[in-house]
């Protein structure tokens, strides 16, 4: 399938020039629009991931010399600069939809889960957005009034993961709280990760269930968070942080090349050492 082919399953308007994507439900699961699972128009996560993918693909192409088995690439660039990115110059926040909150309106206007922020990281778009807005993204959609209390445990992961971007004396230790509601999710006796928080308020979470997104979450928050490990077109990027009252952080195995590399920071040095090839002996 080629982007062209998934454009033709969404929803898809023109006005002025632009292009909105419509009745789509984005990472956050509460935002399923009114009437009830109808859908939002022009998600900020939506338009941006579908921006990436359009671009990321007529990249593609070019680099491989494939334009003429994709004769309409050519296209995938303007199709992306004409999706609509919402931002609100009064909050200095991107809404995550058009007219958000009133699709979580059954939710009380509160969100399930991490949704604009995840623009900024897994996402990674470029260039990046100026850290005064993906601060006031990331202060907006993290605050109790708009995050549900009872979501799940990748929300806090991946605000974690953005604080460790920002500057300012207090994003440290607002990454390390973070990461601390984490391990919230965190069932005795043997430390599985649940959906929720509280073990009795999901039925799934009963048993020897065991939530392995959560645990990803966390993972993630450790590797691209404190571990400012960044896969981009130019190569990896690597701008590591020590965990408070840590003196050594070690990252095994990461995928570079082809080949996994040990990566060791004490606080002033980063040490980069080859493993062995990720295709094993001989390969």
């Amino acid at each position: 399938a080629t982007p062209t082919d998934a454009g033709a399953n969404a929803d898809v308007t023109s006005t002025n020039g632009s292009l909105s994507i419509l009745n789509v439900v984005g990472p956050d699961e509460f935002g399923v629009g009114f009437p009830r699972y109808s859908g939002v128009d022009d998600s900020f996560y939506v338009n941006s991931i579908s921006k990436l993918a359009l671009t990321f693909a007529a990249a593609a192409v070019r680099q491989l010399g494939l334009e003429e088995d994709f004769d309409d690439a050519s296209m995938w660039d303007g199709v992306a600069s004409r999706l609509v990115v919402l931002f609100d110059n009064a909050t200095n926040t991107h809404p995550e939809y058009e007219g958000f909150p009133d699709g979580n309106r059954f939710f009380k206007g509160q969100i399930k889960q991490a949704d604009v922020v995840l623009v900024g990281f897994p996402l990674d778009m470029q260039p990046p957005m100026p850290p005064d807005v993906r601060r006031a993204d990331l202060e907006l959609y993290s605050s109790p009034e708009v995050l549900f209390a009872g979501g799940p445990a990748m929300s806090s992961a991946m605000h974690a993961v953005a604080w460790l971007e920002l500057d300012g004396d207090d994003a440290p230790s607002n990454a390390w709280l973070e990461l601390g509601t984490v391990l919230d999710f965190q069932q005795p006796p043997f430390d599985v990760w649940t959906e929720t928080a509280d073990y009795d308020t999901h039925t799934a979470d009963e048993g020897c269930f065991h939530f392995a997104t959560g645990a990803g979450g966390f993972l993630q928050a450790m590797v691209y968070g404190y571990g400012g490990v960044r896969y981009r077109a130019g190569g990896v990027e690597l701008s590591p942080q020590l965990p408070p009252g840590y003196e050594k952080l070690t990252l095994r195995g990461l995928h570079v090349n082809g080949t996994l590399v040990d990566v060791v920071y004490d606080g002033t040095d980063v040490a980069v050492s080859a493993q062995c090839s990720a295709m094993g002996p001989g390969g």
